[in-house]
């Protein structure tokens, strides 16, 4: 599984989880950092850079409208906003 495919099922599961998981998250990119720290320097950039942007992609949606973003992922969407109707 390649780190974006390792990223997508990580924000699948703090969306699903409603949380954020900071630990989750740093194990997540010390796994990968183990994967790549063999190579230069300059080759661990080109890995992580889409890791990275995506990564950003994803908490500016999140703070704009997180069931966007679960849509996007496939995560079903709550009904919890919609409820009020």
């Amino acid at each position: 599984m390649n780190s974006l495919d390792q990223l997508d099922d990580f924000w699948r599961e703090a969306l699903q989880s409603n949380a954020y998981d900071q630990t989750k998250y740093t194990d997540l990119l010390k796994r990968l950092q183990d994967q790549v720290s063999h190579l230069p320097q300059e080759e661990q950039d080109k890995f992580f850079m889409p890791f990275v942007t995506r990564n950003a992609e994803y908490i500016a949606i999140a703070k704009r409208d997180k069931d966007a973003l679960r849509v996007r992922l496939g995560v079903p969407v709550s009904s919890v906003g919609s409820s009020g109707r």
